[in-house]
């Protein structure tokens, strides 16, 4: 997942002192973070600065929905999420993560037949379908008065 949310669920676990394993867990955790008022989250957590303190239950809540509801990870596939930091020896940030996301709006393959865009190839082809719609009634006209006249003699 995205740096922001490993060091959002890195606090989880270092505040809370547990490990997240589940979903329930990661939904239990970010309701303690949220019932707790700013002075009790600013004892817990010392280290770091109240303007990022503000934002933990808000991250955690989002997560825990992206991750469920959006992602559709359950008790099973939760465990096989893995918060990191880096990936590698690269920062896993946002810009990153933005190119993940323009990733998944690739289509898996070209389409196959093209539209024509010009107005003009449109008017061509119906007036084509108009002559060929004209030509065949004509020779039905011209096939069945054929066929009378051959008849009456």
């Amino acid at each position: 997942a995205f740096a922001a949310f490993y060091y959002t669920m890195n606090f989880l676990k270092v505040i809370l002192d547990r490990t997240i394993t589940s979903p329930q867990e990661l939904k239990e955790a970010a309701d303690t973070i949220c019932k707790m008022d700013f002075k009790q989250l600013k004892t817990k957590a010392l280290n770091i600065s109240s303007s990022r303190l503000v934002d933990y239950c808000t991250t955690s809540c989002y997560i825990h929905i992206l991750t469920t509801k959006g992602y559709g990870f359950n008790n099973i596939t939760f465990k096989n999420i893995a918060f990191q930091k880096k990936a590698g020896d690269t920062t896993i940030g946002w810009a990153l993560g933005y190119m993940l996301n323009l990733t998944n709006m690739i289509p898996p393959e070209a389409a196959g037949a093209w539209k024509a865009q010009v107005l003009g190839a449109w008017a061509v082809l119906i007036v084509i379908c108009i002559l060929v719609i004209v030509a065949g009634v004509l020779v039905f006209i011209l096939s069945s008065h054929s066929v009378k006249n051959d008849s009456v003699l």
